[in-house]
Parts: C-alpha cells; sequence; structure tokens
C-alpha cells in the first residue's frame, strides 16, 4: 500500500485543525509509521499504536474457525455494521477546533481502544488521482509561535509515496473500467486472459513482484471456489496448484495479506476451510466474504484466516455483484509425447449438472439449439453439439505450452457456455486439465556459411560454437549429444566434425566438387544439412531428439579458362569464290571454354571482324563465329594437295570480372588447282562501204596466264604450227610456238556490214592450257569488231491515183512506211529516216510525208486539167524528198500517176421568145436553127439528142418540134383563151 505523508506548513505551535485527505494505514509497517507520526505531532501520547481489525473468527478447540462471540456451533452470518474509518473519526474530532499545538492532546481520543480498529472506507475523502505520487520528506519540528492556524491553511500539500499493492481483475467481471477507477490511488491492476488458467496466471504475474503488502483478486465466487482465467480455483482442485500458490507467497511482504472479493467464497464451512487451506499453500494472511460481494451487498470480507493488516477496498458505485455463474464441467487429459498431432477428450452432456430452480423450464444454449458451437482457444478446440450438449475437446499439442509440461505439471483450459431459459440467463464453464509428459529434448538448428576458394580446389574451412546453446527440452530437463568423442559425418559438399565434449563442430568444404565450383557470386547458395542426436539425461530411458547443422556455402567468381578452338577448311578447286564455315554459340568458341560459374561472353573487344592474308573471321558475344575462306589469295592458292596452313586468330572471354585468351585456329587444306588462263582481247574495226576482209594480230596468249602452285604450262595443242578456227564474224589464227594469233575479220557478213558508229560485235576464240600435273584450263581470245556507218542506197517511189468521176470531192491514197518512201532504201546499219518530212504542195494535189516514209496525197479533182481527164489519158505529179541516216544524205522522188475518167456531160438551158398575133387565132412559129447548149469535159465526142427525145413536143400554149442535132422550132397557139388575153 501507500503511505500518504503529511507535509505542514506554517506555526504548529497550539491548537490546530489537521486537515487529511487521505491515510492509508494498511499493514503492520504502516501502522507503526502512522503512530510514530501522531505522537511527533502531539497528537496521541508516547507508546501509542494502531491495532489491526479484529477477526470476526476464532479457531475453537477442534480447530474450526467460528465467529467471534458465537457458540461453538453457530455458524451465523451476519452483516456488521458499517465502522467509520480511523481518519473520518480522525477528522471529526478536529473539524473546525483549535488547537495550541505545544499543549496539543488528542481529546477523545481516550475513548479509543489503544487497539484502534481502521477502516478501509472509500468515502469523498479519498483523493482521486491515478498519478504515481512522490514520496516528500516532512519536518515535523513543532513552532514555538502561538499563533492559530486554520486547517485549511496548515496542509498545503499532500504528495503520495507508492502502494505496495496490486489488484487483480478476472476477464468476465462486469464493468472492469468502474472497478479501475475506484482503486486506491498508485494500486496497480491487471486483468486475467479468460483463455488462460488463472492460477498460473497469477504465479506468472507475482513472479515479477516481491515485498507485496496486499494482493487483491476480484472475480465470481461461490462457496469455497471462486473463478480465475479459465478456470475455477476451489476445495476440489486446490491442491492441483500447490507450486502455484506457493509461489504467490513469495511475492508477499512477511504480513502481506491476499483478500478475495467474490461472493460467498467463504459462505460455508468448506469456504472457510477453503481459506484456510489457501493460507497454508501461500503463506498469506487470506480474507473473503460470506456473502454477497458488490451491488446488493457490500465489500467488508467477513472471514479472515490469519491476521489480516489490509483494509478492504469499496468500489462505489459499482452496478454489478460476483455472483456465481451456472454448474461447470471439468475433465483431465494428458498432453501427447514428441507429437504435434491432435488427441481427443469428451463430455457427454454438459447440461447434467445445470438446472432451474423452476423445474418447469426448460433451458438451452444462448447460441441456440441445433448444429454445432465452436470455441477455440491456445490450447486446443471445444465443439458443444448445442442438441445434445455432447463436448469434443482437440487438444493442440503444437503448442510450446503444451509441450512444455512435465510429468505431473497440468494446466487447464477453460471455456464459458450460457444457458436460458427465455427469460434468465446464467454462464458456466467447461474446464479440460491437460497433464503433462516428458516430451523429448527439442533441438534447434544450427547455421554457419562458408565460401568457397577462388580458383582453388583445395579444402577450407568453418567452425561453429556449442550447438547445444540453442537447444532446449519442453520441460527444462538436462541433455546432451548421444555420441561420445569427435563425430565425423560426411555431406553432399564436404565433411563436418562434431566434438561431444563442447559440442563444437568444424566444417571442411570440398572445393574439387563441381556443384561448389561452379557457385558463382550471384548464385543461390548450397546447403549442407547434418543431423545430430541428444538426449534427456534426467529420466533414463526418455525419448531423444534431433538438431540439424545447416552450412550455407557461398558462391564467388572463379576465373574463366579460355580453350583455342580448332577448326579445318580446304580450300576450292578451280573456284575463286569465298569458302565459309560457321559454328552456332552452342558449337562455337565458349563451348569448350570453362567457367565454374557458366557465364560467359565474348570480350566486346575481340568481337567483330579479323582479317588475316588467308581469310576473315566474324566473332559474336556469345561466342558464335564464322570462317571466311578468301580463294583468291595468292597464299591460298599456292596451297598444293596435301599441304596445309593455319589461320589463327586472338579471343578473349569474361565472365565480367575475370577473363581469359585463346586462340581460334583454322587450318587450311590445300589442293591442286588448274593452270588460269587469262582471256586475252584484241579489236578491229569493219571497212567502210567495203566487202574486203581486214586483220589484227596478237601478241602471246600465254603471257598473262598462271599456274597456282606455279607448275609449268602450255598450249594443249601443242607447240609448234597454227591453229586455224572459223569463228563467227572472221577467222583466227593462233600461232602456236610463240602464242601469237591473228584474225581476220569478213566485211561481207551482214551483221558486221549492219555495224554503225558505235555499234560493237564480239568474235572468240577458246583455248586450253595444260601444266605439267596435267591439270588443265581455259582462256579466251575475244576479238571486239567496232562499227563504222556505212552509205545508205536510195530508190524513187510511185504511186497512182484516179479521178472521181462526175464529182469535185477530193480523193486520198495512204501509204504506211513498210510500204513508204523508205521501204525500197537500205542502208546497212538500218537507220533511215526522211529528213525533211510535212506538207508539200502540186500542181494536181497536196502530199504530205512522215518521218518514217509513210505519206499520203489528197487529188483535187476540181482542178480543170484533172476533171478533162478522159479514160485513156493520165498526169504525173512528182515530189523530191531527202532522206538520211544521221551521217549520209541523198535527194530521190516520188511520182504521182494520175488516171482520167469519162465524166457525164453537162445541158444548159436555152430561151427563145415569139408575139402573139393581133386579132388572129391562128398558129406563129419561131425557129431556132442552132443546136441544143451542152457541155462535156473530155469535148472528144459530138453530143446528139437522144432518139425519144427527137419529134414533136406539145406544151401548153403551143407545141416544140426538136430535131436530132439540137435545132428546134416553136408554134404558138394564138387560139388558146390564155395566150388571147394576154
Amino acid at each position: 500500500m501507500y503511505l500518504l505523508l503529511l507535509k505542514f506548513l506554517g506555526t504548529l505551535s497550539g491548537n490546530c485543525d489537521l486537515l487529511v485527505e487521505k491515510l492509508a494505514f494498511s499493514n503492520r509497517r504502516n501502522r507503526r509509521k502512522a503512530g510514530r507520526l501522531m505522537t511527533a505531532l502531539g497528537l496521541a501520547e508516547k507508546g501509542f499504536h494502531i491495532a489491526p481489525r479484529l477477526s470476526p473468527l476464532i479457531k475453537g478447540d477442534d480447530g474450526l474457525l467460528r465467529r467471534r462471540g458465537l457458540g461453538a456451533s453457530s455458524l451465523k452470518q451476519e452483516k456488521p455494521e458499517p465502522k467509520k474509518g480511523f481518519l473520518q473519526k480522525l477528522r471529526e474530532k478536529f473539524k473546525n477546533k483549535r488547537i495550541h499545538h505545544e499543549e496539543a492532546t488528542w481529546q477523545g481520543l481516550e475513548q479509543l481502544e489503544k487497539r484502534v480498529l481502521l477502516s478501509a472506507s472509500n468515502g469523498s475523502e479519498i483523493l482521486q488521482d491515478d498519478s504515481t505520487s512522490t514520496v516528500i520528506d516532512v519536518p515535523l519540528q513543532p513552532q514555538e509561535s502561538s499563533e492559530d492556524v486554520k486547517s485549511d491553511s496548515i496542509l498545503e500539500t499532500v504528495e503520495a509515496l507508492s502502494l505496495n499493492s496490486l489488484a487483480i481483475i478476472n476477464w468476465d467481471v462486469q464493468d472492469p473500467q468502474t472497478m479501475i477507477n475506484g482503486l486506491p490511488i498508485g494500486t496497480a491492476h491487471v486483468i486475467l486472459d479468460g483463455d488462460r488458467d488463472g492460477v498460473q496466471q497469477i504465479a506468472e504475474i507475482l513472479a515479477n513482484y516481491s515485498d507485496l503488502d496486499a494482493v487483491h483478486i476480484f472475480s465470481h465466487g461461490q462457496a469455497g471456489s471462486i473463478s480465475l482465467g479459465n478456470t475455477t480455483l476451489s476445495t476440489e482442485n486446490y491442491f492441483l496448484y500447490d507450486s502455484e500458490l506457493e509461489s504467490w507467497g513469495n511475492a508477499l511482504s512477511e504480513d502481506g495479506d491476499i483478500l478475495f472479493y467474490g461472493c460467498d467464497v467463504a459462505g460455508n464451512e468448506a469456504g472457510v476451510n477453503f481459506l484456510g487451506e489457501l493460507a497454508a499453500l501461500t503463506g498469506a494472511d487470506v480474507a473473503a466474504s460470506d456473502d454477497i460481494t458488490g451491488k446488493d451487498g457490500d465489500w467488508v470480507l467477513e472471514v479472515e484466516s490469519g491476521e489480516i493488516d489490509t483494509n478492504e477496498i469499496v468500489i462505489e458505485p459499482f452496478n454489478f455483484s460476483l455472483t456465481p455463474v451456472a454448474g461447470n464441467n471439468f475433465r483431465p487429459m494428458g498432453e501427447l509425447i514428441d507429437s504435434t498431432a491432435t488427441s481427443t477428450i469428451s463430455i457427454n452432456n454438459i447440461f447434467n449438472n445445470d438446472s432451474d430452480t423452476d423445474t418447469s423450464h426448460a433451458f438451452w444454449l444462448t447460441s441456440g439449439t441445433t448444429g454445432t458451437e465452436t470455441r477455440i482457444s491456445a490450447y486446443g478446440t471445444l465443439e458443444i453439439n448445442r442438441a445434445t450438449g455432447f463436448v469434443l475437446y482437440t487438444l493442440n499439442n503444437t503448442n510450446p505450452t503444451i509441450n512444455g509440461l512435465d510429468v505431473g505439471q497440468r494446466i487447464n483450459d477453460v471455456f464459458f457456455y450460457t444457458i436460458t431459459d427465455g427469460a434468465v440467463t446464467d454462464s458456466a464453464r467447461i474446464r479440460i486439465r491437460i497433464n503433462g509428459r516428458n516430451d523429448s529434448p527439442v533441438g534447434v538448428d544450427d547455421t554457419a556459411s562458408i565460401t568457397e576458394l577462388m580458383d582453388d580446389s583445395s579444402t577450407n574451412s568453418v567452425s561453429g560454437g556449442d550447438i547445444l546453446a540453442n537447444d532446449s527440452d519442453p520441460e527444462g530437463h538436462d541433455f546432451n549429444l548421444t555420441t561420445t568423442g569427435t563425430t565425423t559425418m560426411v555431406g553432399l559438399y564436404g565433411t563436418i566434425e562434431i566434438k561431444e565434449s563442447d559440442g563444437t563442430y568444424k566444417y571442411f568444404l570440398d572445393n574439387n566438387i563441381a556443384a561448389v565450383n561452379e557457385l558463382g557470386t550471384a548464385s543461390a547458395p548450397l546447403f549442407d544439412t547434418f543431423t545430430y542426436f541428444i538426449t534427456d539425461t534426467s529420466i533414463p530411458g526418455s525419448p531423444g531428439g534431433t538438431g540439424n547443422i545447416i552450412i550455407t556455402i557461398n558462391g564467388i567468381n572463379d576465373s574463366p579458362t579460355a580453350v583455342s578452338n580448332t577448326e579445318t577448311i580446304t580450300e576450292l578447286v578451280d573456284d575463286l569464290s569465298p569458302g565459309v564455315i560457321s559454328y552456332t554459340a552452342s558449337a562455337g568458341l565458349l563451348s569448350d571454354d570453362i567457367d565454374p560459374e557458366d557465364n560467359l561472353s565474348v570480350k566486346a573487344s575481340s568481337t567483330g571482324t579479323q582479317t588475316s592474308d588467308y581469310g576473315t573471321v566474324n566473332i559474336n558475344s556469345d561466342g558464335s563465329y564464322s570462317y571466311t575462306l578468301n580463294n583468291t589469295s595468292t597464299k591460298v592458292q599456292k596451297l598444293t594437295s596435301g599441304s596445309t596452313v593455319t589461320d589463327e586468330f586472338d579471343y578473349t572471354i569474361t565472365d565480367s570480372s575475370n577473363s581469359d585468351s585463346a586462340q581460334v585456329r583454322i587450318v587450311i587444306k590445300g589442293k591442286e588447282d588448274s593452270p588460269i588462263a587469262v582471256d586475252d582481247a584484241a579489236s578491229i574495226t569493219e571497212l567502210f562501204d567495203s566487202t574486203a576482209i581486214n586483220s589484227v594480230n596478237g601478241s602471246d596468249i600465254l603471257a598473262n596466264d598462271s599456274d597456282p602452285e606455279e607448275n609449268s604450262f602450255s598450249l594443249t595443242s601443242g607447240t609448234a604450227g597454227t591453229t586455224t578456227f572459223a569463228a563467227t564474224y572472221g577467222t583466227f589464227y593462233i600461232y602456236r610456238s610463240d602464242g601469237t594469233f591473228k584474225y581476220d575479220l569478213n566485211n561481207a557478213n551482214a551483221t558486221v556490214n549492219a555495224l554503225n558508229t558505235g555499234d560493237t560485235l564480239t568474235d572468240t576464240f577458246a583455248y586450253v592450257i595444260t601444266d605439267s600435273n596435267t591439270n588443265t584450263g581455259m582462256g579466251n581470245i575475244i576479238v571486239t569488231i567496232n562499227g563504222v556507218n556505212d552509205t545508205p542506197t536510195f530508190v524513187d517511189d510511185s504511186a497512182t491515183i484516179t479521178e472521181l468521176v462526175d464529182s469535185t470531192a477530193t480523193s486520198t491514197i495512204s501509204v504506211t512506211a513498210t510500204s513508204g518512201m523508205l521501204a525500197n532504201d537500205s542502208d546497212p546499219e538500218d537507220n533511215l529516216s526522211v529528213k525533211n518530212p510535212g506538207p508539200s504542195s502540186g500542181n494536181y494535189g497536196n502530199l504530205t510525208v512522215n518521218i518514217d516514209g509513210s505519206y499520203s496525197y489528197i487529188l483535187d479533182n476540181t482542178n480543170t486539167t484533172v476533171n478533162a481527164l478522159g479514160t485513156a489519158t493520165t498526169l504525173t505529179e512528182t515530189f523530191t524528198y531527202t532522206i538520211t541516216d544521221g551521217a549520209f544524205s541523198d535527194t530521190t522522188v516520188l511520182k504521182i500517176y494520175i488516171n482520167g475518167a469519162n465524166d457525164s456531160p453537162a445541158p444548159v438551158n436555152d430561151t427563145s421568145s415569139i408575139t402573139e398575133l393581133v386579132d388572129s387565132t391562128a398558129t406563129n412559129t419561131v425557129l431556132q436553127n442552132s443546136a441544143l447548149a451542152f457541155t462535156d469535159p473530155e469535148s472528144d465526142t459530138p453530143l446528139t439528142v437522144i432518139a425519144g427525145d427527137i419529134g414533136d413536143h406539145t406544151g401548153s400554149f403551143g407545141t416544140l418540134t426538136l430535131n436530132a442535132n439540137g435545132s428546134y422550132s416553136y408554134n404558138l397557139d394564138d387560139a388558146n383563151a390564155t395566150v388571147n388575153a394576154l
């Protein structure tokens, strides 16, 4: 508990008012301090002391506790009158009184017994402050002044020392915050976990305390039991918690008290004895209530076992009582040894020990009447069949707390359930007691790491400390390795030695193992695992456990090893095209190079193209490459059959950190090539306007020929005489003795003659040479024939047209190019054209000439001369034109012959006049002796009247007589009325 010391300011002479905010006399030590303080203040005589409240129980001759003042057989339960606390009495005594300090006597103090009973009154005078008070030394020298001081000025400050007590509240207490708020200032508090054994929890909590004056425990109770966590501490099981209860007492001071605030905990003889047993196990003074605690009751703990120095805590207001709950169920079970499997236990019907005072009412779980209700705790799983009350509990043997239970140890798993009859509810617990067994010790894996050696296949090592240091035994038993001396084990990548004497070990890594050597800096590590065995030594024949030593092997980037590559290629025979060999990455330069980490590439400086006298290599970063043999190289061509030469190129490989160099070697195999005959050339120009033969001479055709292997060679046809060859456009003459030649051009050849300036022809003669190894080669003598523009040949052209009969329209003749002016002309080069095309006007018509020699002529039939042509007559129209081949031109003519035709004659109307006779009806006559007026275009035949028209012709006013020669007469009919009317 905490003691509030008083600090008095001002004069303490004479009488004074004493204002006490709070003074808690909770145990013997504080009572003694308070007594000495009151004596020093002059409020009590020397030797004054404060005694604890007397216990209402007294032990009889039979050893049983009975209420003080009652008979031996009487256990009448009375509720004592509330007592005023000592501080309250002290305040009332001095309120508004003046006391001269030097004459201070505590009037009325003699009315109190020298053993003053202190109350734990929690009235309004209690300072409601949750802050932790600080100890302040109080000077208590009385002042000599006789000045009186009022009580409210005497006490300036009241500061608290930490009270040495602890309040423990069960998890199911309603409105715990109100209870916490009602605790005395500085009283620490803890709320129990409803899923764990409360007795054990309190033991764990109190293990952190010492020299406590009091422990206040608030929970639901009933006669002989109190709920703690998920279990109930009662007369039936307290002996199972002997070790835990004993540990409770270790946290208390010599006069420490344990106070149980729960309804009816000491409500019968069994409850009273329950307190006695708890006092015996804890070594503490124990108090509890024998009636209702909280609402509808009080906070007085009527029954004590031992001398209680601590005042009860009164929680006001608090609207709940700490009443008991429905009937509980209990089942014991044992954990499995060295097993993480589950084990089960069942209760047939949890309703069997529940009841309803009104027997006519049925009751059921508040969660329902069908299906299964499942609860899960840290220790296991509880399943309740709502209809039958059947319970199945499955223990979680993986829980470390369960595993840690030793033989003889136990733990409780408690579950709450609530029943109702439709109007009222009540709760009960199902408690599973879990008994411990001896489990095997647990080996915890030990680890170490080691890095492979770089470019080294020898062995390196790593050492480790005691492998047992982090191992444990669930029950805390001693254990050691099952082996003795030094144990050697061979792993995947190395060997380990373990010393039994101190548990140390040493691991030797074999760097010669491929998997180790292949590790890179960024590679996933390798693991070498070794299992060791440990044995519980405290119990003979107890099971053993295992642990692992796991060695992590880290890689390092080893240097790569480049291996030279050698490939073969054969030169081509009589072929100067390139020879190529190619290799993909899988068969390339890196395929036989070595890097333990397998991440090689060709260094950038080595990639690309490298050229030698024999060929070119192209290297890619992935090691693929190609080699192109230069068969045109003189050095390659000089290789004979059976001879070889090696073409070497350097390259460097890298794994991004380290590098190495090697060569790619190409072995070139030679072949016997044929001699090489190089073509010889000459040129000649055709003769101008001539069909004669002209010639050209050439030098030694072998002068530019060669043999790749430098063997001797000559014409295959021999070395004497002349070879004559009639070619396409002329004749070749090869003089074998010196290799010279002559070519005669045949200018009479139409193709040659047709050559124009700038045109060429070639005439070829193939010759064969043979070397000393009888290999042959072929060359050509190629003569180029240059053209010349020969003079064209021109021929006159003519065409015929006939005039139209009785028509003045035009008539036309048209001639195409194939039949035109150039059709009968000739030019060796065949490129003639009309030099002056266009229209031309003639005497009888118009001519239009085109450049390709086509033309058209239009005859003018209105022309008198043309019209006068008779059937047997003709006219001739002549036009002159020029043709050219681009270099030479000449003039020629086009004659148009116009044939005549017999046109019809054209009659001309004739007229005469006659005068009627006056007053006469006789006829009169007009005579025309000349012929009728007719014209004829040809005028070559006399015109006559056709026979049918000769004779008389009667008209309207007279008669016409027509003669054969065209002469006529007209007789007027003067008797005609019309004529007479004139």
